[in-house]
């Protein structure tokens, strides 16, 4: 079921794209269907289909034309309109290398913003190889593609473009951010490149200085092109080498998040925590391919961008530092198994044992193993050495970096699956921390408030003691 519908315009009929449960592939993404107002079953408006709807903003609804006649729907780099009479669709725009962020609505994404000829849409994108924004304007009959705007900023709240219009379109408001600045909603007059802001929702964050986001790249351990956010230190002086913490998610594309506040996110998650207060962020893409080779694929994208970062003058090569969440945490412990590189670690609602996470009593963290996001591709009965090989527990003795390891006591990836790995290192005589925060679940965005300040000082005092020292600052 798709995430998003939309009504027609005399709200006879719901449509919507497909989606599915996250890291799970279906060859049935991306597809489009209508289900009409007492009807139970679905149906494919298009005769005949080979595109896929799904895009990097699953969730997003297909746009109504006004008349009702027909769709507009979005792939990842193209615009598409579909006939509901006659069953068919036709290519309006393809934009290369681009992500289309979204059409611009009015009226909560009831209506299409249309020029005053009334045949053309506006289309937010994002420049996959330089990460800037930008506004077209396009014909719906020509496909002809018109610049309004190009900015170093990312629209909407979190994944969601959010806009909305004035009562006869010329005015839209939305909302946007940068790396170095938070959210807020801004006007502009459609059409036009100029924009105003109109609030400024945490005027405390004016007393900071923050730094800018930068596009890096290198060369994976396979010779494959991989890119990251690079956050400097806020008060970032060149020839100076600082700290530096990388956050790792496996399979993530930070790189597509360049211009978000902070990159990581908001709350706990917030890179600036770090960079105003000396340190250097790096927050790499992680590709990877599912099975076999998980462990080896994560530290062949990822280590080779430290050391990018290590060759720019930025880094100073004696105070690296990793931190990762979930199945970050997992990609923490993949990397210090491989790497001697870092000095210090961070792991949270993590796993170490591959085998015992799919033990686990509740059904969707076996699955999460062996078809999801870890994609052992099978159990452990017909996949023994692939879960061996891919479990960071069977290879501790290897890991030379102090570690930190944070659980909430109700979380659904069950605590024990990090305990072990504490154990572990303890009985090796490895530098190791354990925290279990009573009656918290998952993640620390969620956790009370108490609890989220307690674990901020925590992970910022763990890499204060063991890489803000001075150490060979070359």
């Amino acid at each position: 079921m798709g995430q998003s519908l939309s009504w027609s315009p005399d709200s006879r009929i719901l449509a919507f794209v497909t989606s599915g449960p996250f890291g799970v592939a279906d060859s049935t993404f991306g597809e489009l269907l209508l289900l009409r107002i007492g009807a139970s079953v679905p149906e494919r408006p298009i005769r005949r289909n080979h595109v896929s709807f799904a895009d990097d903003n699953d969730g997003r609804p297909p746009l109504w034309l006004p008349t009702g006649e027909g769709l507009l729907v979005t792939g990842a780099d193209t615009l598409w309109q579909v006939t509901l009479r006659t069953g068919t669709m036709h290519l309006v725009a393809s934009l290369p290398h681009t992500a289309i962020l979204g059409v611009l609505t009015a009226a909560r994404g009831r209506r299409l913003l249309t020029s005053p000829a009334r045949r053309s849409v506006y289309v937010r994108i994002r420049n996959r190889r330089s990460q800037r924004a930008a506004t077209y304007e396009i014909g719906l009959d020509t496909g002809r593609k018109v610049h309004v705007s190009t900015d170093d900023v990312y629209y909407g709240s979190q994944i969601q473009l959010s806009t909305d219009a004035s009562a006869d379109g010329s005015v839209i408001a939305y909302t946007t951010q940068s790396a170095s600045r938070s959210e807020d909603i801004w006007v502009s007059r459609i059409g036009h490149e100029s924009a105003r802001r109109l609030t400024t929702v945490n005027p405390v964050l004016n007393r900071y200085q923050f730094s800018r986001s930068r596009l890096v790249s290198w060369l994976s351990a396979d010779g494959e092109r991989v890119h990251g956010a690079l956050l400097l230190p806020a008060e970032y002086r060149r020839g100076e080498r600082y700290p530096l913490v990388v956050r790792v998610y496996g399979g993530l594309r930070y790189s597509d998040l360049l211009n978000r506040f902070s990159v990581a996110g908001d709350g706990v998650d917030n890179a600036h925590l770090f960079t105003t207060r000396g340190y250097a962020v790096l927050l790499p893409d992680a590709p990877y391919r599912n099975g076999s080779t998980l462990m080896r694929d994560l530290a062949a994208s990822i280590i080779p961008g430290v050391t990018r970062v290590i060759e720019m003058g930025v880094a100073d090569p004696t105070r690296i530092g990793v931190i990762g969440h979930s199945f970050g945490g997992y990609t923490t412990l993949a990397l210090l198994v491989q790497s001697r590189i870092f000095r210090a670690a961070v792991a949270s609602a993590t796993t170490g044992n591959l085998v015992a996470t799919f033990g686990a009593l509740d059904p969707s963290t076996s699955s999460w193993v062996e078809e999801g996001q870890l994609g052992m591709n099978g159990t452990p009965w017909s996949a023994r050495e692939r879960y061996i090989e891919n479990s960071p527990v069977f290879y501790l003795d290897r890991v030379e970096a102090p570690l930190l390891l944070v659980s909430g006591s109700l979380d659904g990836l069950p605590p024990h699956l990090a305990e072990e790995v504490y154990v572990g290192l303890k009985r090796l005589g490895k530098p190791v921390a354990y925290a279990k925060y009573v009656g918290e679940e998952h993640y620390q965005g969620e956790w009370s408030f108490v609890n989220k300040i307690d674990y901020v000082h925590r992970l910022l005092g763990w890499f204060d003691a063991h890489l803000q020292s001075p150490g060979t600052n070359h």
